[in-house]
């Protein structure tokens, strides 16, 4: 990205995981594809998706002028 006060990166938003190198401020993204052997294995399956739509927590009027 070029700004008026330079060029500046921004770290991807499908980056998962990201390193500082020592003494610098900014982050770098780092992707990594590991080898089959190295990747995780779920251990249960997905849970299924409910019915009905299921709602934890709402705030009526937070939105409308006061």
């Amino acid at each position: 990205m070029d700004t008026p006060s330079g060029i500046k990166d921004s770290i991807p938003a499908w980056i998962k995981f990201s390193v500082q190198a020592p003494g610098e401020i900014p982050y770098n993204g780092i992707y990594y594809d590991p080898p089959e052997e190295e990747k995780y294995v779920f251990q249960h399956p997905q849970p299924k998706a409910p019915k009905s739509l299921r709602i934890y927590e709402s705030h009526v009027g937070m939105s409308s002028p006061v």
